[in-house]
């Protein structure tokens, strides 16, 4: 970046601040080209902000804000792919603007440490796409699960069952799989840069440990439902369960790493 790192912080999280003031103001769609626009722009900045030391600086600097960053990064590219889709700022925008905005501020007040020294390019892109593949399936396990509630809201057909502004299932479901498709690409990159990682330090191709496993096994399920929905026409509350059960997954392919060095492996 041009700037320094602290003062294109400061200027995405006051654009996202400015969106967010917008949208609780309900001006968006008045000048919905405009915002759309300066999203893009924050989205540029605040992307740029974090691949740019990742893969300059000499050391990894990783911590929870960070981690935290990407996670609103990744979080306002799906809004905006939604807004492109749908003409106009979904709901959910209204609370990940303003957490994008905190997590500015956090990367401002408590800036990650430098963990790790001399690594390449290869493997900080791994670890990189790693983070952002579980990243991926948190925001897929939130569809699935906003979903699940919309479709039994409608098929309680009461009125004490509010939908609570979300949208319809049709728009649900088709932001789902948008969601599960970068999900899906982003696992496979995770995997085949694991694969090329192990190469070069001379391991196996293939480490055949339980992190590979249930990471392939997530990768395995994802692509079944993608393939599901092309050939079967699967949606609705069948794909989101899948999306839980692939989540879980991933889950014990990043937690259960920590668990079996600590607890089985003593």
């Amino acid at each position: 970046m041009f700037l320094a790192p602290e003062y294109t912080t400061i200027i995405f999280t006051v654009g996202y601040c400015i969106i967010s003031v917008a949208l609780f103001l309900k001006v968006t769609e008045r000048y919905f080209f405009y915002f759309f626009i300066l999203a893009l722009l924050v989205l540029f900045l605040h992307g740029g902000n974090l691949v740019l030391p990742w893969f300059i600086s000499e050391t990894l600097s990783f911590g929870f804000s960070t981690a935290f960053s990407w996670t609103l990064w990744l979080a306002s590219m799906f809004i905006l792919i939604e807004t492109y889709f749908g003409n106009k700022f979904p709901l959910v925008s209204i609370f990940v603007f303003p957490t994008a905005a905190i997590a500015g501020v956090i990367t401002l007040v408590f800036p990650p440490p430098n963990l790790i020294t001399e690594l390449s390019l290869l493997f900080r892109a791994h670890i990189l796409v790693a983070m952002l593949s579980y990243c991926s399936f948190v925001l897929s396990l939130i569809q699935a699960i906003t979903l699940l509630i919309q479709e039994t809201s409608l098929r309680t057909l009461s009125s004490r069952s509010p939908s609570f502004g979300l949208p319809s299932l049709l728009e649900l479901d088709f932001s789902l799989y948008r969601v599960i498709l970068v999900t899906f690409f982003l696992l496979s990159a995770t995997l085949i840069s694991g694969v090329h990682i192990n190469s070069e330090v001379g391991n196996n191709l293939v480490t055949f440990d339980h992190k590979t496993l249930f990471s392939f096994l997530a990768w395995l399920l994802v692509l079944i439902i993608l393939g599901g929905r092309y050939r079967l026409g699967w949606r609705g509350r069948f794909v989101a369960r899948l999306t839980i059960i692939g989540f879980l997954f991933v889950l014990l392919a990043y937690i259960g790493t920590q668990f079996v060095i600590e607890v089985i492996l003593n």
